[in-house]
């Protein structure tokens, strides 16, 4: 579960076990991978803008 994303130039997942990935994709990317998977699987309205990814 994704906790925090930066960019510092890279692209940096912080998990909530607090693990940190460095990923390839820019953040807006990742961004719209997560909500397109969270529109799949049927919580598309229960998160907001600037709250954390589950």
């Amino acid at each position: 579960m994704i906790e925090q994303i930066q960019s510092l130039p890279d692209t940096t997942l912080t998990l909530i076990n607090g693990k940190k990935l460095v990923v390839k994709n820019p953040e807006q990317q990742v961004i719209e991978l997560i909500t397109n998977y969270y529109q799949s699987i049927g919580l598309q309205g229960s998160l907001k803008e600037g709250e954390a990814s589950e």
